[in-house]
């Protein structure tokens, strides 16, 4: 029968401690704010999902009234299931700006299609550079940038009415 030498034993310490750290991130509260939050949304030109040159632009935000900016993509699962949140605010009247991130323009014009189209521009980041200046991390992202081009509030995932009754509609000027 093999004998434990005390490295074994310092090896199952260590381990009892990763994974001690590690359980207790998983209970940790998510941190509740973006640093992007109270920053100018960034510059970008994007061409329209249409081919049109410079169909969305960082100059369209900051026209005096709130927006919403929503990166996804047809491929994006989570996308698709926010999507009918994204269609009442836009029928509500708030106006929505899409960046559709490193996707064909035929599955994005066939997503739209299907579902419906909620936002009043759309912009095409196929290299992702727009989306990275805007500091996402993995779509869905939403932004909620008010009428001078800051973000306001930032949603990583999917949004959710819990969300947008938390952090969307209690900042807008007229709540849809």
């Amino acid at each position: 029968m093999a004998r434990w030498h005390v490295s074994h034993y310092v090896l199952l310490l260590l381990f009892g401690l990763v994974c001690a750290v590690l359980a207790t991130a998983l209970f940790l509260p998510a941190r509740e704010e973006s640093r992007q939050v109270a920053r100018p949304a960034p510059s970008f030109t994007l061409s329209g999902l249409d081919g049109a040159d410079g169909a969305l632009r960082r100059d369209m935000l900051a026209q005096g009234e709130w927006s919403l900016v929503n990166i996804w993509a047809s491929w994006c699962a989570p996308c698709r299931a926010e999507h009918p949140q994204l269609m009442a605010l836009a029928e509500a009247g708030l106006p929505i700006y899409g960046i559709n991130y490193k996707d064909k323009r035929a599955a994005a014009q066939q997503f739209l299609h299907t579902l419906g189209n909620p936002y009043r521009a759309i912009g095409v980041d196929e290299s992702g550079r727009a989306t990275l200046a805007f500091g996402v991390y993995g779509i869905p992202e939403t932004f909620l940038v008010d009428g001078q081009g800051i973000i306001r509030a930032h949603q990583p995932g999917a949004l959710t009415e819990e969300f947008l009754a938390t952090h969307i509609r209690p900042l807008l000027p007229a709540a849809p």
